[in-house]
C-alpha cells in the first residue's frame, strides 16, 4: 500500500538590520509534531521556495529534508530574504508530492505564538500532478519594520487528520502547531525581515554612479563617474545611519563586513547633488 504523507512549508527569511536581533526574536511556543513525519522525506514530501517574485531579496530554499517533521532555519544566513510591508508577493512553492495544502504565518508581535490573524497566505491544494504551485503571500501595511519568525506548515490534506488551508478563514485552516492528530506533514521556521517598500526613485538607475558587487559580503566598490560626489552615507532600511565615507577618488573601496545582513541605501553627496543607490549585504 502506498504511503501518503504530507509536507510543508516554506518560506523565508533572514535579514537583521532592524532593531531586533535573532536572540531577541521570540522562540516558537511549540515544536510541530506529526504522527508520522519520516514519510515527508522518504516519499518526497518536502516543500521548497523556488521564487518570491518582486521581493527585495529573493529566496530559494535548498535545504534538505531531515525526517523529523520540523526544521528550524531561523539562523541560516545563506537563506536570506526581505519583504516589504503593504505588498503581496507570489511565491512559487515546489513539493515532491501532490494533493498537498500549506499555510504561512509571521509572528508580527514576536510573542512566540502564531495567531490566525498572522496568517499571510498559503496553498489550498497543490493539485495533480504538481509539483509546483503559486502562493500569494500578503504582508500587511501595518506590519512594523523588524525581524520576525515565519512558519510554514504543510500536510497531505486527503490523509488521516489532514486539514485544508482556506484563505481568510480562521476556523478551518492548518494549525500552526500541528500535533499527532495530523498523520503526515512537515514544518519549517525561517526569519523574515520586514523592510520599507522601495520607491521608484531608489530603484532607478543612478546616472554616473555604480556600486558592486551587489549583493556584497565584505567589500563594496563604488564608482562616481566624473568625481563630483565628495562623500557618502550608508543607511539601513529603517533610516538608521550605519556608516560615513569620504570620496577622495572616482573609485572607492568600502568595508561592509561588519554590517548586519540586510538591505541598505548609499546616499552620494557633493555640491548641490545627491544620488541614492541600493545594495544588499549578505
Amino acid at each position: 500500500m502506498k504511503k501518503f504523507t504530507s509536507f510543508v512549508v516554506v518560506a523565508i527569511c533572514v535579514m537583521v538590520n532592524s532593531g531586533l536581533s535573532f536572540g531577541q526574536m521570540a522562540a516558537s511556543s511549540c515544536t510541530p509534531a506529526f504522527r508520522d513525519s519520516t514519510l515527508a522525506c522518504s516519499d518526497g514530501m518536502y516543500v521548497r521556495i523556488i521564487n518570491i517574485a518582486g521581493a527585495p531579496v529573493n529566496l530559494n530554499d535548498g535545504n534538505s529534508c531531515n525526517g523529523s517533521g520540523y526544521e528550524d532555519f531561523t539562523t541560516i544566513k545563506g537563506d536570506s530574504c526581505s519583504l516589504s510591508a503593504g505588498t503581496t508577493y507570489t511565491a512559487t512553492i515546489e513539493t515532491g508530492y501532490t494533493e498537498m495544502s500549506c499555510q504561512v504565518w509571521i509572528d508580527f508581535n514576536n510573542d512566540g505564538i502564531f495567531q490566525p490573524s498572522e496568517s499571510v497566505g498559503g496553498i489550498s491544494d497543490f493539485g495533480w500532478p504538481g509539483p509546483t504551485a503559486p502562493a500569494a503571500l500578503t504582508i500587511p501595511s501595518t506590519a512594523a519594520l523588524g525581524t520576525y519568525r515565519m512558519r510554514i506548515v504543510g500536510n497531505w490534506h486527503a490523509g488521516a487528520g489532514g486539514i485544508f488551508y482556506v484563505p481568510s478563514t480562521s476556523t478551518v485552516s492548518i494549525p500552526p502547531c500541528p500535533t499527532t492528530a495530523i498523520y503526515y506533514g512537515d514544518a519549517r521556521d525561517y526569519t523574515v525581515n520586514i523592510v520599507t517598500p522601495l520607491s521608484t526613485a531608489v530603484l532607478a538607475s543612478v546616472g554616473g554612479v555604480s556600486i558592486y558587487p551587489n549583493p556584497a559580503t565584505d567589500e563594496l566598490t563604488v564608482k562616481t563617474g566624473n568625481g563630483s560626489y565628495t562623500s557618502l552615507t550608508i543607511t539601513n532600511s529603517i533610516g538608521q545611519e550605519m556608516q560615513q565615507q569620504p570620496l577622495m577618488d572616482t573609485e572607492t573601496k568600502i568595508d561592509v563586513s561588519k554590517l548586519p545582513v540586510g538591505v541598505y541605501y548609499v546616499t552620494f553627496m557633493g555640491g548641490n547633488s545627491t544620488k541614492v543607490e541600493r545594495f544588499v549585504k549578505m
